[in-house]
């Protein structure tokens, strides 16, 4: 009786504020990230030149002299902060896609229900879908990556999956876009009802919209050739891909596995939340080439139900080995990573019932990050060891004189566009550019940590 007339309340007051910023065209996610170079001292080709050589390299198993070798130590000494910024950057840039033209090519596509299909309709709507892109590659391309577009998921002019690549860097990037604001109540208020039985692909209940983006509604629907996943699409996408950097590394002697890593941002980051727990439910289906590395998710709604998240939890603790981790990036403040109750607790979990509305829990490592330039916090001690605080003090990282340059990026009261102080920080800081200012805010942290890594990991 409380529940539904305060979410209805909630979902109102959130409806508005999108309304405005769509009315006056402020939806930062369509922002060039070229424009985020103000929010660091270093500049972002050389953030994405790092970061690049980061998602090529293979797992390494270090071996932490002081603290064992326990699989989380394992899994954070591989997260660098230049990757994980490198990722935010490929997950926002999805957002650069020409809507114009997408929308005249959907045009187009509706038109066929009462016509045949000729030649040149095809033509043109291919070239209307390449315009569309141009912005995306044009940019990847000055820091030597490939993008393509692969699946709309079973939606027109919403959320879609595209692939980046890197030949000479030996990886693969899946990322997933998206809703933007006008869409977004939308989502949300669908995101808290409908939840869908999804053991045939995945575990548990999820959320149903997420599901049918991705897979096959039922098993009649799983029947119809005509009818097939996106899910299989990028499935079929990366092994392609896979096996032409594979025929490349022949011819230069390299044997090292493609590296396969998993992003999106807010209901983009719940998209490759459900396709990243496919792939570890069935490694092997992305072929002998592929090793499957991490998901890297930002600003993600949670998308499944307690049985869900146990059964993705006894998977991903189940590898001796762990060479792929989810790791749940969240902002201070966003309020779409925090709605669910169980954000409050993990054990508020046994007060719901499987068919309850509020049965929505997260998975993966959380990491949370401070716009205050503050050690990040997480569900499990990832940043707190001893050793780490005593190196931290000794290298004085915490106590380093700043710049002008350095300030714009540890003073929270800076932003990139001046409209940002009106719009409220729990919206405000759901944007991809605030993410990456959050992230920024840690680096010395994250500096710090790789410091120690270097002098007691082997």
């Amino acid at each position: 009786y409380i529940v539904y007339p305060l979410f209805a309340f909630f979902l109102i007051f959130l409806d508005i504020i999108l309304r405005i910023v769509t009315f006056l065209g402020i939806d930062t996610s369509t922002k060039s990230v070229g424009e985020w170079n103000g929010l660091t001292k270093t500049k972002l080709d050389d953030i994405v030149r790092r970061g690049t050589v980061i998602l090529g390299k293979p797992f390494i198993s270090y071996v932490d002299e002081n603290n064992g070798d326990g699989n989380l130590f394992k899994q954070i000494r591989n997260l660098k902060i230049d990757m994980v910024e490198t990722l935010l950057l490929l997950a926002s840039i999805l957002y650069e896609r020409r809507e114009e033209n997408v929308n005249e090519a959907i045009k187009k596509i509706k038109g066929f229900e009462n016509k045949a299909i000729i030649q040149e309709d095809i033509l043109y709507i291919r070239d209307q879908l390449l315009i569309s892109e141009e912005p995306i590659r044009n940019q990847v391309k000055k820091w030597g990556i490939k993008f393509t577009s692969i699946t709309e998921l079973n939606s027109l002019g919403g959320p879609y999956a595209g692939m980046f690549w890197s030949t000479e860097g030996n990886f693969i990037v899946i990322g997933f876009k998206g809703t933007t604001p006008a869409y977004f109540s939308e989502w949300l208020a669908d995101f808290m009802i409908q939840k869908i039985d999804a053991r045939a692909y995945l575990y548990g209940q999820v959320h149903e919209g997420f599901y049918t983006s991705l897979f096959p509604e039922d098993d009649y629907a799983a029947s119809k050739l005509y009818r097939r996943s996106p899910s299989l699409r990028l499935i079929e996408a990366i092994r392609g891909k896979a096996a032409e950097i594979k025929n490349y590394n022949k011819t230069i002697n390299k044997t090292n596995p493609i590296s396969l890593w998993i992003t999106g941002h807010s209901l983009g980051g719940g998209l490759a939340t459900l396709f990243y727990t496919h792939l570890l439910k069935n490694p092997k289906i992305v072929g002998e080439d592929c090793i499957i590395r991490d998901g890297v998710t930002f600003a993600a709604p949670n998308v499944g139900d307690k049985d869900f998240a146990a059964y993705f939890s006894s998977q991903s603790n189940g590898s001796f080995e762990p060479t792929s981790t989810l790791w749940r990036v969240v902002a201070e403040n966003d309020i779409v990573p925090h709605i669910s109750p169980s954000y409050i607790h993990p054990r508020l979990s046994r007060f719901f019932k499987s068919i309850d509305v509020l049965n929505y829990f997260h998975i993966g490592e959380e990491i949370k990050f401070h716009f205050d330039g503050s050690l990040p916090t997480s569900t499990r001690p990832i940043f707190e060891t001893e050793n780490y605080f005593y190196y931290e003090k000794r290298s004085k990282l915490t106590n380093i004189n700043l710049t002008k340059v350095d300030q714009i990026v540890v003073d929270s009261d800076k932003f990139l566009y001046p409209y940002e102080k009106y719009i409220p920080s729990f919206f405000r800081n759901h944007f991809t550019h605030r993410y990456f200012v959050s992230l920024e805010k840690a680096r010395h942290h994250f500096e710090a940590l790789e410091n120690y890594i270097n002098d007691n990991c082997k």
